[in-house]
């Protein structure tokens, strides 16, 4: 999690997740991905890599016959549109929170993204253990620079004549790098032309 430390710094947040969970989380992602911990060349101990046919099953049994129809309203209907263009990928998301603990679907301007733990980390839950502020990072590659956009969700207590309202505010923040493992340097939203 290279974002973790600049997002901290750049939106004046913590990550409130234990590094018990990060490492249970990291851990399960190396099993899933055929790498756990116990493989050893040297000992000829190898992996047939059950927790990812485990992970692929009770995906493939999720959703089987599983249909999501939302009506009602525009909103409604835009919200059909952009889950008819996503249906497809529903097992492999459910796979992948099957691997990882959790995954966030997030909706954006031409459908949803898939974050799994290593793309974001939450920074404020209310006392239900609802997350009411987090951290996404989302990347992509163009020819030999790589950007990254760190985007801050959060609910802001705010105080009125009538009580307190909680507006959601999203913060954003541009990174250009020659090289994967780094974020870079800060650059304006505006110059980005990718997905991003």
């Amino acid at each position: 999690m290279i974002f973790k430390n600049r997002a901290e710094k750049d939106f004046d947040v913590k990550d409130i997740t234990s590094p018990a969970m990060e490492a249970v989380i990291s851990r399960c992602a190396d099993i899933y991905r055929g790498v756990p911990a116990w493989v050893s060349a040297e000992d000829n101990i190898k992996t047939i890599n059950f927790a990812k046919a485990v992970c692929s099953e009770t995906a493939r049994l999720a959703t089987l016959a599983i249909k999501v129809q939302i009506g009602g309203s525009a909103r409604a209907t835009w919200l059909q549109e952009q889950i008819d263009k996503v249906y497809f990928k529903l097992r492999h998301w459910v796979e992948y929170g099957c691997a990882y603990g959790t995954v966030i679907i997030k909706p954006n301007d031409g459908g949803f993204d898939m974050f799994t733990p290593f793309d974001f980390f939450v920074t404020e839950c209310d006392s239900n253990g609802n997350i009411t502020g987090i951290v996404f990072k989302d990347s992509y590659a163009d020819n030999d620079k790589y950007y990254t956009r760190l985007e801050y969700h959060r609910f802001v207590e705010t105080q009125t004549e009538s009580g307190p309202i909680y507006p959601y505010y999203i913060s954003n923040r541009a990174y250009v790098s020659r090289h994967s493992d780094s974020l870079g340097d800060p650059v304006a939203l505006q110059l980005l032309s990718g997905p991003i």
